[in-house]
């Protein structure tokens, strides 16, 4: 089941991200495959030309980068976050045309996602239970990330941003 909440954050919340996000200094790494490394038993290639950028912000047990507080304290209390597996910050740059980067799944064990857009454009979220969510800023979208989905890039802005919690 996939829940979708319009405005979660504050205008003021948003520009605290967006400022830590857009800022010239904040490190972004390279993946050319977006949906599994391609040693994942699961890898399929659907485009050599699909990538993006990514910043872990953290990843458990004790990966934390120093971007990891600033952002997780606007995350504080919006939503029970009692333990958190993963968060990361993705970077879909501008194409010619939207691409699905392939159904994936975060981990294969049932637990909690959110994924906040930092920008509106015309990328998206397609599960495989045929739901599109669009990709509109301050929207975060609830779900299971066990349950196979996919993500775009964009051709109507420079970047799609969004913002991704794996947690129970």
């Amino acid at each position: 089941m996939v829940k979708i909440v319009d405005n979660f954050l504050s205008e003021q919340e948003v520009m605290k991200l967006k400022s830590v996000v857009y800022d010239k200094m904040f490190v972004w790494y390279w993946f050319d495959d977006v949906s599994y490394h391609k040693d994942h038993p699961h890898y399929k290639c659907v485009n050599n030309d699909l990538y993006y950028l990514c910043h872990v912000l953290y990843d458990a047990p004790a990966f934390f980068t120093k971007q990891y507080q600033p952002i997780a304290d606007v995350f504080n209390h919006k939503f029970d976050l009692k333990c958190v597996l993963r968060g990361k910050v993705n970077c879909y740059p501008k194409s010619d045309k939207v691409e699905e980067h392939g159904m994936h799944q975060d981990y294969e064990w049932e637990h909690k996602g959110a994924l906040l857009s930092l920008n509106t454009c015309d990328g998206y979220t397609r599960f495989e239970t045929g739901e599109k969510i669009d990709s509109v800023a301050n929207r975060m979208i609830f779900f299971d990330p066990s349950v196979r989905h996919t993500s775009t890039n964009t051709t109507n802005d420079k970047r799609r941003i969004n913002i991704n919690f794996n947690y129970f």
